[in-house]
């Protein structure tokens, strides 16, 4: 099925989908720590039975149980060479379970994102491939579309989308996820997503995200941005951690009621996410067909809203990134934070910096993973202190989501023009104790925060965005195309590590002579024999 076959059949109805299969299938059989693809070998009866079930429960449209059967997720189980073999079994039950019912029912090739609990980063190419064969092995096995769902990286999402649209003639659906509570950010996120209609998505939209409040409200917001097909499949409810296991609590009439808003939001297609059971899509069956629908098929024109203007003063660049472009020399110096409580040493030498008329301080948060004062309240003092305006980095590393958000309010109510947006040093072990760090999100997906505070319309000013790039990296182009992938999401400059040899610089420049921001070459003077000493 082409994306226009789907947009036709989506003119004339909504398509509802089915609900979980994860946690469905993990409340009917034990996994014993296995995941709950492998049961697509081991129990395809349990697999069809469930399809079934959400068939004659109204849904129209199954998925695959096949959500993290790509070669990174399951090399953590050492199943990597099962990838094709879950596949072809995911696909082929709810095919002949669809051809069973005698319904006209498509089958979704489910897709989640490869990257889910890696570690260590995973390169542009390692997804592509991973995505490429997962969806070779659906395609060739009989989905009718590809569903990508449950993407909190957007960029992730389009590197998955570009795989799908390389096999050829088949639909691709893309889902993200949003942050409930953060709608003030949610609006450059969802102009993004919108965004993959014209690098040739089919439907957008979005799933899991807490509940069907949220992504209501998100579908809503969708809608406005695109005139293209949008979907939701939200969990039952915001789930209850109970002796280690995710417990949904939401009625299914609630869910169904609830959900059923998506319709009149502008959705085409609907069901559910983690939680939700075949009772789940039989109550947002009922509750769709209480909804007095337009008569005329819709139609979509495949375009997204033109974005509104913003004002002069969320546009503006920081003093000196307009500087730098316009080709003057400037001088960026890092001050690290102390280890006490006393910033008297600091300011003392943030004074003598702005008498040598330094352009901007730069303050990093907790270098090399050792305990310092809070980056943003040495630099809000030292903004005060001198006037030069301060670069605050942020990391991945020392705080969650939410911490993230709150980060940024507090940046703006203080005042603070510039952030530079880095992962974060490896925590190891501290004070006696092992620690870990959190990285719900990398250096990409905070700079994509960032960026969306930018984009929303009660934003205070814009905070300029940088990002860190290792200039001594042994495979250099390697690190060029990390650093273009920050580019693409969109940074105001970039700070790179200290470069020890000259020749180093002009490769830089030779290599980074396209790159219209300005890269500021980081230098580290020694100052004693000790610290020119190499480990």
């Amino acid at each position: 099925m082409t994306g226009a076959e789907l947009r036709e059949r989506l003119a004339e109805e909504i398509l509802i989908g089915d609900g979980a299969m994860g946690t469905y299938l993990a409340s009917l059989r034990a996994l014993d720590g296995k995941p709950v693809e492998l049961l697509n070998l081991s129990s395809p009866v349990t697999v069809a039975s469930a399809h079934r079930e959400y068939i004659d429960a109204g849904a129209r449209l199954i998925e695959t149980n096949t959500f993290a059967a790509n070669r990174l997720q399951l090399r953590r189980f050492g199943l990597s060479d099962e990838v094709r073999s879950v596949n072809v079994a995911g696909a082929r039950i709810a095919r002949e379970v669809s051809r069973a019912s005698r319904k006209d029912v498509l089958v979704g090739g489910a897709v989640g994102p490869v990257s889910t609990g890696m570690k260590a980063s995973v390169s542009d190419e390692e997804m592509r491939n991973a995505y490429r064969e997962q969806m070779e092995s659906l395609v060739e096995a009989g989905v009718d579309l590809l569903i990508l769902e449950t993407f909190s990286d957007l960029y992730e999402l389009q590197i998955a989308l570009e795989a799908g649209l390389s096999l050829g003639r088949v639909a691709v659906i893309c889902q993200a996820t949003v942050a409930g509570g953060f709608g003030r950010v949610e609006t450059g996120r969802l102009r993004r997503l919108a965004d993959l209609v014209t690098k040739g998505a089919a439907v957008v939209g979005v799933n899991c995200s807490g509940g069907p409040s949220v992504v209501t409200e998100a579908v809503s917001q969708l809608a406005r941005l695109v005139d293209a097909p949008v979907s939701a499949f939200p969990n039952a409810s915001i789930p209850e951690i109970v002796g280690g296991r995710h417990l949904y609590s939401a009625d299914p009439s609630y869910f169904g009621s609830y959900t059923a808003r998506c319709v009149s939001a502008g959705a085409a297609i609907v069901g559910g996410c983690c939680g939700t059971t075949p009772q789940h899509i039989r109550s947002l069956v009922q509750a769709i067909n209480d909804i007095d629908l337009p008569g005329t098929p819709r139609s979509f024109s495949m375009t997204i809203s033109p974005k509104g203007t913003g004002s002069p003063a969320k546009e503006g660049l920081a003093p000196f990134v307009e500087k730098a472009r316009s080709g003057r020399p400037v001088a960026v110096v890092d001050l690290n934070p102390p280890k006490t409580w006393s910033l008297s040493k600091l300011i003392h030498t943030a004074r003598c910096l702005a008498d040598e008329g330094v352009d901007a301080l730069s303050v990093p948060e907790n270098p090399g993973a050792r305990v310092r004062m809070d980056s943003l309240v040495a630099g809000h003092v030292l903004q005060q202190e001198t006037g030069i305006p301060v670069i605050v980095h942020m990391t991945c590393r020392d705080r969650s989501l939410i911490a993230q958000h709150s980060r940024l309010l507090g940046l703006t109510a203080l005042e603070i023009g510039a952030v530079l947006a880095v992962t974060g040093d490896y925590v190891g072990e501290q004070m006696g104790q092992k620690i870990s760090g959190i990285f719900d999100t990398g250096s990409y997906g905070l700079i994509e925060l960032i960026h969306d505070y930018n984009s929303s319309s009660d934003a205070p000013y814009r905070l300029n965005i940088g990002c860190a790039f290792n200039a001594n990296a042994v495979r250099l182009d390697a690190e060029i195309g990390r650093l273009r992938r920050k580019l693409d999401i969109g940074v105001d400059f970039v700070q790179t590590q200290p470069v020890w040899e000259p020749s180093r610089v002009q490769e830089l420049r030779d290599k980074l002579d396209d790159v219209e921001v300005p890269v500021f070459v980081g230098v580290l003077p020694f100052v004693s024999l000790r610290n020119a000493e190499v480990p």
